[in-house]
């Protein structure tokens, strides 16, 4: 699998896009893809920093296992989401 990833920086799905010079296609987001069927907070198998549909947030690998998409910015999102909620818990 690793042998035959698109290149960083290529616009193709799967692509890395960890170095800050590789970036997705306008239609992608950087994040983390999870296996499907992976129960919650399990990251067995994750693929971190690629580019993915930013539509479909779905990803199908080469060997036809599809993943589930976290885009940057979600992960972000959520973070701050927890923080907030950790913070008027303890108030």
């Amino acid at each position: 699998m690793e042998s035959n990833k698109p290149a960083a920086g290529s616009g193709e799905e799967g692509a890395d896009c960890k170095a800050e010079t590789a970036t997705c296609a306008d239609t992608q987001c950087c994040g983390v893809s999870t296996p499907k069927g992976n129960a919650v907070g399990v990251t067995d198998g994750q693929l971190d920093d690629i580019c993915v549909d930013s539509t479909t947030k779905v990803f199908t690998d080469g060997l036809g296992r599809e993943y589930t998409h976290l885009c940057e910015g979600a992960k972000a999102l959520l973070a701050s989401a927890s923080a907030l909620v950790a913070a008027v818990y303890l108030m």
